[in-house]
């Protein structure tokens, strides 16, 4: 297997777009495996690990996007890394179009009736922007990942301070009053509540009372390291309260 790789210095993508990239290269003719992500320490693990890891890749630093194939010749793999270069300049382009809120102040004033922020940035920015969001009165649902355990901290207790929700970060899913966020699965509503460090585990609970022919209230979120000793469930603490005062909630997991 040929391996080559392509790294974007500072370049961050999201987890969503970067799985849609990963699936197109894989879908290219000659190409066995294909990665896109971000260059953190634990990608990088992941990378070596899948045999996909290069001398260009493995310098890549946090914020730097790495492309990676494995593909039966070098053609095919060069052909692939050239369908990922032309998905990122595309989204780039369609990106830079004036298309409406350009902020959150804008945001808030063209929809004041809202609750809830998703947050997508690079890791070292997602503390001022969640805490912007914390102080309008909003919950937060921080996708971003590679955010400073001090940083988590500090947001989560200030959520808990102002009785919000601070999900995450790294936080993949959640179902929120009927609504699914991020990777969510479409499940009935019903009665029983989720807690979840681990989105595939809420994902896979979901679905699991769903085939039982029950629904979901509730499922939140609260990210990998809520349990940790740093953290000390901060966010798990805050939304078993949240759920026991729910009135569409009777069970909760």
């Amino acid at each position: 297997m040929i391996v080559r790789s392509l790294v974007v210095r500072s370049s961050y993508q999201d987890s969503l777009v970067l799985m849609r990239i990963a699936q197109d290269l894989r879908s290219q003719p000659g190409v066995e495996q294909a990665a896109a992500l971000m260059g953190t320490p634990s990608n990088l693990e992941v990378l070596a690990a899948a045999g996909l890891s290069t001398p260009a890749s493995a310098e890549a630093k946090a914020g730097d996007l790495i492309l990676a194939v494995g593909a039966g010749d070098d053609a095919a793999a060069e052909a692939a890394l050239r369908v990922g270069r032309d998905r990122l300049s595309t989204r780039v382009t369609s990106s830079v179009e004036p298309a409406g809120t350009r902020s959150l102040e804008r945001a808030l004033r063209d929809r004041p009736q809202s609750n809830l922020a998703v947050i997508s940035v690079p890791g070292q920015y997602a503390r001022l922007e969640a805490m912007r969001a914390l102080r309008r009165g909003l919950h937060v649902f921080l996708f971003s990942d590679n955010v400073a355990i001090a940083d988590e901290v500090a947001l989560k207790r200030y959520a808990v301070g102002r009785g919000l929700l601070c999900m995450g970060p790294d936080c993949g899913t959640a179902y929120l009053a009927g609504v699914g966020i991020g990777f969510a699965n479409v499940v009935p509503r019903g009665t029983v509540g989720i807690v979840a460090a681990s989105g595939t585990g809420l994902q896979a609970v979901a679905t699991g009372i769903a085939r039982l022919g029950a629904g979901v209230s509730q499922g939140i979120g609260v990210g990998g390291r809520d349990l940790s000793d740093e953290v000390g469930g901060l966010m798990t603490f805050a939304a078993l309260d949240g759920l026991d005062r729910d009135p569409s909630t009777s069970l909760i997991v």
